[in-house]
């Protein structure tokens, strides 16, 4: 993994945002690139900085850091336009590997503001983004690891991504059959995806258990489970199965955001990074 770029507010949330960057860059000898955007979104409400303020805090915030990445090194940017777009563009310029950013959460899935921003980076980037509240404890996310699996080809998508991870940090994988359908050639193929699942981490000797549940409401299953096991980080893609009820709240990335606690990775549905296709 050779850029990481951590979305800087100089909020308690993105300075998370970057102890977990740091967490991996210490393994994986990766450069960080810190990235604040100058907002140009007339509507927002957010407190603004100046730019002379904001290249102080980065340049303060670099010094203090760079001094525990031995290895690579920290850098820091400074963009102009509206946040999701400007993180898409850089991540392009920088050939980035990875996007982590802080984000406050609401604790409802009803509240679709936050959710939103993550995964519109998403869609503009097709990187791996790690959603990060403040609370989330850097020494602790990468440890346990659970990737739910739905009756989609694209489920297993991310199973590479998180077998890097795994390895960077020894981690125990918890692999999470979701049963949403009653319709017994669903929960077969959802058991078989899980199967191989198992199979391919077996065979990259990583730590690992698999489990399965009923999930009425998807969102909501996947938080609890995740909190029940401990786990630090879910891994799931950014167009996670729904069920139709759960459909009106808006897409599955932008619920997890919003519900959980546990930091969340957004893997791209699709397999082949195609930057220039996605960014306005």
């Amino acid at each position: 993994m050779e850029k990481i770029i951590v979305g800087i507010d100089f909020s308690e949330c993105s300075i998370n945002a970057l102890e977990h960057a740091m967490a991996i860059a210490k393994n994986a000898n990766s450069v960080i690139i810190l990235l604040w955007i100058e907002n140009t979104n007339g509507s927002t409400k957010e407190l603004r900085m100046s730019k002379s303020e904001a290249i102080k805090k980065l340049a303060d915030l670099t010094e203090k850091y760079q001094k525990e990445l031995l290895k690579s090194k920290i850098e820091y940017k400074i963009r102009s336009g509206v946040i999701f777009r400007e993180i898409g563009k850089e991540a392009k310029e920088s050939k980035a590997s990875l996007i982590i950013i802080g984000t406050h959460g609401s604790g409802n899935s009803k509240d679709t503001k936050i959710g939103s921003n993550a995964a519109k980076i998403v869609t503009k980037t097709l990187l791996p983004v790690i959603s990060i509240r403040k609370n989330a404890d850097p020494t602790k996310s990468f440890k346990r690891i659970v990737i739910p699996i739905d009756s989609t080809i694209q489920t297993r998508q991310k199973v590479p991504f998180t077998t890097y991870l795994a390895k960077l940090f020894n981690s125990e994988i918890y692999i999470l059959a979701l049963f949403y359908s009653s319709v017994d050639a669903i929960k077969e193929r959802i058991l078989t995806y899980s199967k191989q699942t198992g199979e391919y981490f077996e065979s990259e000797k990583l730590n690992f258990v698999v489990e399965s549940m009923e999930a009425k409401n998807i969102p909501e299953s996947l938080s609890n489970y995740a909190k029940k096991v401990d786990a630090g980080l879910i891994i799931t893609m950014s167009e996670q199965e729904l069920r139709f009820v759960n459909i009106w709240k808006g897409p599955f990335a932008q619920q997890m955001v919003n519900l959980s606690d546990i930091p969340i990775c957004i893997y791209p549905t699709k397999s082949i990074y195609d930057y220039t296709s996605k960014i306005d």
